[in-house]
Order: C-alpha cells, then sequence, then structure tokens
C-alpha cells in the first residue's frame, strides 16, 4: 500500500506541526454557496482569499467566531468580484496575505466612496467588516511549509 509522505509546518511560535494538524481556509467558505457560477467559484479560489494554512485548531475557533458573531461573508454583487479579480490578478506576484490586505485596502475605499451607500458600497463593507474579524485569526494560526530536502 502506497502512502503520502506527510508534510511538516511551522507556526509562529516555530512549533512544527504535521499535516494532519494543519487545514487550508477559504475566507469565502461555505463551497456550496460559491459553486453555483463560475464567477462565484472563481472568487473563492482568488490567491487572497484562498489558500491561508492553518492549524487546525486555530481554524476551528476562526469559523466558530465567525458563527456565533458575524457570520458567514455575504456575496458580494457582479461588479465588486469582478473588481476583486482583476486587483488579485494584477497583484500575482504578491503572498495570499498581501492579496487579501490589498483586497480590504480596495474594499474600504469602496465602502467610503462618496455618493455612497450604493449597492457596491454596501457590499464592500459588508465584506471587509467580514474579513476584518478573518484577519486575525488567519494570522494567529498561519502556517509556513518546512522545506521538503
Amino acid at each position: 500500500m502506497k502512502t503520502t509522505p506527510r508534510k511538516w509546518y511551522v507556526n509562529e511560535d516555530e512549533q512544527v506541526l504535521s499535516s494532519d494538524r494543519v487545514n487550508r481556509h477559504h475566507v469565502m467558505f461555505e463551497e456550496g454557496r460559491f459553486k453555483s457560477s463560475g464567477l462565484l467559484k472563481d472568487l473563492r479560489e482568488l490567491p487572497g482569499f484562498f489558500p491561508h494554512y492553518m492549524s487546525i485548531i486555530v481554524h476551528n475557533e476562526l469559523h466558530s467566531h465567525l458563527r456565533d458573531g458575524i457570520g458567514m461573508p455575504k456575496i458580494p454583487n457582479d461588479n465588486l468580484i469582478n473588481g476583486m479579480v482583476q486587483l488579485q490578478k494584477e497583484a500575482r506576484r504578491a503572498s495570499s496575505l498581501e492579496r487579501l490586505d490589498l483586497t480590504m485596502g480596495y474594499l474600504g475605499k469602496l465602502a467610503a466612496a462618496p455618493g455612497a451607500p450604493t449597492p457596491n458600497s454596501r457590499d464592500a463593507w459588508d465584506l471587509l467588516e467580514n474579513l476584518t474579524e478573518q484577519r486575525p485569526y488567519i494570522l494567529m494560526g498561519r502556517v509556513v511549509l518546512l522545506d521538503s530536502k
């Protein structure tokens, strides 16, 4: 029987974790809600929204916190999705965390745009609020793959 080699990760405290103690976090979680169209699936899979590799313990805390508080991210309108997709394409050399931060800055500008509230500004505010709740957990639970050489 062939077994997959175990991967090893390190967290911010320099604790080494095996792959069975690490999860991939989608910022736009709940896959079923984001499979309904190609655009929504593209949003869920954007590098700034996925993958954020995290310790399972912190990942579970994050989802529990969101379920008990602010809730799941709302599905933004197509115009906002297209803007986020374009922004992340332009930042293709940035890390997932850098792309998340760029997206949060973009959403903040839209949420505070003159003439607000508009559908774009409301959706931007809702998503920014949700990402702001998630970001500390992403930082706290973040792990990095150790070199396998």
